[in-house]
């Protein structure tokens, strides 16, 4: 049957099937525990890539992700060159990823980008010590990085 504008009039069963099955769907609870649901990991971000730290309070070494660590807290990180930025004052910004996708942002001085500029590139692995930095609550944290290791790939 056609209405006046000549379209055929809308399916009502297979509108109240839809509606029926998505007040079901509401209704089941969310989380891990939901039945058939697989786990999955958090999603890759900056600023969670696994760090290692002494605790000189605990008098343990740690190894949260970076985000988890203190401002001002050396560190020693190591990953996958994913990124560089040269930025002025022959400074560079380097991503640095690791295999399950985290990463951390690494601010290299002009000193330090001399020395290993021939290395800095992407696929090259970096083990690089520095302190944690944050230039703002809403930014994830990065790494000052005063001394770093390049593994050619």
């Amino acid at each position: 049957m056609e209405n006046r504008i000549g379209q055929a009039a809308p399916n009502r069963t297979a509108t109240s099937k839809t509606t029926s099955a998505l007040r079901q769907l509401a209704a089941q609870p969310i989380g891990p525990r939901m039945p058939g649901r697989p786990k999955t990991r958090p999603i890759p971000m900056p600023g969670r890539l696994v760090v290692d730290y002494y605790d000189w309070d605990l008098r343990q070494a740690l190894s949260p992700t970076l985000d988890e660590v203190a401002t001002g807290t050396l560190v020693t990180a190591y990953g996958t060159i994913t990124n560089v930025l040269r930025l002025s004052g022959g400074r560079a910004m380097v991503v640095l990823s690791s295999d399950d996708g985290n990463s951390a942002h690494v601010q290299l001085n002009a000193d330090t980008v001399r020395m290993v500029t021939p290395a800095l590139f992407r696929g090259n692995r970096l083990h690089v010590r520095g302190a944690v930095t944050r230039t703002s609550p809403n930014q994830p944290a990065g790494i000052d990085g005063r001394g770093v290791q390049v593994e050619i790939v």
